[in-house]
């Protein structure tokens, strides 16, 4: 499982299904973004350049309130929804090709979420998704307080309402039941990524499997230093103390993020 598509991963493709030209190497690969709206999926041919098979699927748990600025989705969602995409490949292109096979995952989605887990990887309360600005108060605040703390790293250190530091602010004020249970906060394509590789039915890990995210998602936090490409827990300190210890690894571009669970390498 790869975090995310390189521009040579995917090559655009007219034609909604196509069937590749024969070819020695069978290989496929699934590629997976997970969005605001919908996720879609799509199987790529690399012996021939060309996409072979597309679907999507869209989200309806989707809760907003123009009031507040609220906007959260279900995470559980995103897994049905990779699930009914990719019963969807197999029963649309796969069923009827069955030489390929899917050899690769990679995954994209929406940055700057906030989905916050127990200590057995369970969700807690519904995801606040990018454009979730609840926190506009939570972010002048700790706009400042990051601005002081990284005076001597080159002054003003904005973060928006919609980045991820705000949100968790927000919910240590508003939800402490909630914050108190927490044991990891990640993004929701890490979510995503982590449940591919660490097993089927929400609880349930495959062993050694960990939280991961990548430098360009992080960047999208509101705590992670771009130049140490560290987090900066002089930033995550302003949150809540250990609150660093709550956070996924940050791999290095183009790393593999894990290998498929038993549950995901049985369904592909």
């Amino acid at each position: 499982v790869k975090l995310c598509p390189t521009q040579n991963d995917i090559i655009p493709s007219t034609s909604p299904r196509m069937t590749p030209p024969p070819s020695e190497n069978e290989t496929l690969l699934l590629g997976l973004d997970v969005g605001t709206q919908s996720t879609k999926a799509l199987l790529y041919h690399p012996a021939s350049s060309q996409i072979v098979a597309r679907s999507s699927h869209t989200h309806t748990s989707t809760k907003t309130d123009p009031a507040t600025g609220r906007y959260e989705q279900n995470p559980l969602e995103w897994i049905d929804a990779v699930t009914h995409c990719y019963r969807d490949l197999r029963d649309t292109y796969l069923s009827t090709n069955p030489r390929h096979k899917i050899k690769g995952v990679s995954v994209s989605g929406q940055q700057h979420g906030m989905v916050i887990l127990d200590d057995n990887y369970r969700v807690l309360r519904d995801a606040k998704l990018w454009c979730d600005v609840e926190a506009s108060a939570c972010a002048k605040e700790y706009t400042r307080a990051a601005s002081e703390v990284m005076k001597d790293s080159g002054g003003w250190w904005n973060v928006p309402p919609g980045f991820t530091a705000p949100k968790v602010m927000w919910l240590k004020r508003h939800e402490p039941e909630v914050f108190a249970k927490m044991r990891y906060c990640c993004l929701p394509h890490d979510y995503v990524t982590f449940r591919l590789c660490g097993g089927g039915e929400e609880g349930e890990v495959d062993g050694g499997v960990t939280l991961v995210t990548d430098a360009g998602d992080a960047s999208g936090t509101g705590y992670f230093n771009p130049i140490t490409r560290e987090y900066e827990r002089r930033l995550t300190e302003i949150i809540n103390e250990g609150f660093a210890e709550c956070l996924p690894a940050v791999l290095p571009a183009g790393a593999k993020a894990g290998e498929l669970s038993r549950h995901w390498r049985h369904a592909l």
